[in-house]
């Protein structure tokens, strides 16, 4: 379990400058919890989509949350790369995942991943957490379900 957790947080470290803005020394600064991702290449981006795929088996919760965020923001900014294991893993997660947490949010990114559209146009991620994000999903998802104009 150890050896796991170790590799899940070294995946996780590793993709972090793929998905958020880092000082020369690599660490995070403060910036919100999901950056701008347009100056990076096409394998790289792919690379950390492959890498939060991954981490969506972790035992921990909060990677497991995380890595959902972080595969729902990629699916509105990024629809060129393909996601296809990412989705089946959310979708799985959706129906099945271990807490009502982790069912939740891997149902809001399943709307996402089913129309990034609405969701990649007007919605705030200058979150800081990944249930601020999440919220903002659930509003936006609740507005179009609802009929509202969204604008």
């Amino acid at each position: 379990m150890k050896t796991f957790a170790m590799f899940a947080a070294g995946l996780l470290l590793a993709s972090v400058p793929a998905l958020g803005h880092c000082n020369t020394q690599g660490m995070p600064q403060d910036a919100p919890y999901l950056a701008t991702i347009s100056s990076h290449s096409d394998a790289y981006l792919q690379k950390a989509v492959n890498t939060y795929t991954v981490l969506l088996t972790s035992p921990y919760d909060g990677i497991v949350e995380s890595a959902i965020a972080h595969l729902a923001y990629c699916r509105m900014s990024l629809r060129h790369i393909d996601m296809k294991e990412a989705r089946q893993a959310i979708a799985n997660l959706a129906e099945s995942g271990r807490t009502p947490a982790i069912r939740y949010k891997a149902y809001l990114a399943t709307i996402v991943f089913e129309s990034p559209e609405v969701f990649a146009k007007g919605l705030n991620v200058e979150s800081t957490d990944s249930d601020q994000f999440f919220m903002a999903i659930a509003s936006r998802a609740q507005k179009t379900l609802l009929g509202q104009n969204i604008k």
